[in-house]
């Protein structure tokens, strides 16, 4: 089994369930050499990498064992959402209303008027999380350490469900870190690291599909898509022109 170079137990967090700094940049040092970690999401333990590498989306599937279906990203806050990726309004403002928290939302994305010094390929799409269509899985999750490592990193994060081969999403540590271990071994080895999760808070995510003012409900959750769907009504039919 190819262990885990380090692993962050649930009790080396701070008062408020925060990595203390230290050991967020050791995580974020790890994923920034082509490494991952093993995290505590919303509902799940996830896979992280660093999503700025070619060969992200066909890692982390190997890892897991799992298809071709794109993969979410996971940012610290809203404010770093738009640094990277220019999101419709809709999308734009259902992250600002229900994130952080446990909502997805897959939509359209441009690279953002405040990125152009990051130089991030056209092939971000297709090489890093898998999408064929240029649309993006955006998540802003309650999870302190996705967010703490998001932002120690400088960059978003990967964000795909650890599961077994029957479908299901683990919580508990020690079978996360087991799946992990077998898929390093297929991949080849590379350096990962464990972060040990407290409690999952939710079932499930919502996970939401916008496009052109329109919203679409992919997976029920714990956000009612109804409370989603409304905010439809406050978009201006003027600024269609914006959303493209």
């Amino acid at each position: 089994m190819a262990e885990p170079d380090f692993i962050i137990p649930r009790t080396e967090r701070t008062l408020a369930g925060f990595l203390t700094t230290r050991k967020a940049h050791l995580v974020a040092a790890k994923l920034a050499r082509g490494g991952f970690a093993v995290l505590p999401s919303d509902t799940c333990y996830t896979l992280a990498a660093l999503a700025m590498r070619r060969d992200t989306f066909r890692n982390v599937n190997t890892i897991l064992n799992r298809g071709d279906e794109p993969m979410s990203l996971a940012f610290s806050s809203y404010l770093e959402v738009q640094r990277y990726v220019h999101l419709e309004l809709l999308a734009q403002s259902i992250l600002e209303t229900f994130t952080p928290g446990p909502v997805t939302v897959v939509c359209s994305a441009h690279l953002s008027d405040n990125n152009t010094d990051m130089n991030i390929p056209e092939a971000f799409f297709v090489n890093v999380v898998g999408s064929n269509d240029r649309t993006i899985g955006v998540r802003i999750p309650d999870s302190l350490v996705e967010r703490d490592i998001a932002s120690a990193g400088g960059y978003p994060i990967t964000s795909v469900a650890i599961r077994d081969s029957r479908g299901r999403a683990i919580r508990d540590f020690k079978e996360a870190v087991q799946i992990v271990s077998e898929g390093v071994i297929r991949l080849g080895g590379p350096g990962w690291v464990a972060v040990e999760g407290d409690h999952f808070e939710y079932d499930l995510s919502t996970v939401v599909a916008v496009e052109r003012g329109k919203v679409r409900q992919i997976r029920a959750g714990a956000v009612p898509f109804g409370s989603i769907a409304a905010l439809q009504n406050s978009i201006p039919t003027g600024a269609m022109d914006d959303w493209t």
